[in-house]
């Protein structure tokens, strides 16, 4: 919706745009098991991968 220029639940700005909540987000997908294993980018958008892995 951001990228449209609709003002979304969320606000304005994507969340990746805002570190504290991006720092929130790696922090629970970590306390649920899950861990990074690459980034990509889309055009000037980049990404995190998260993994959960049996072991």
């Amino acid at each position: 919706m951001v990228a449209r220029g609709q003002s979304g639940q969320w606000g304005d700005r994507p969340l990746s745009e805002r570190p504290p909540k991006v720092e929130r987000a790696e922090e629970w997908y970590e306390e649920q098991g899950f861990t990074k294993t690459e980034t990509f980018a889309v055009a000037e958008w980049r990404g995190q991968v998260f993994e959960r892995r049996a072991g």
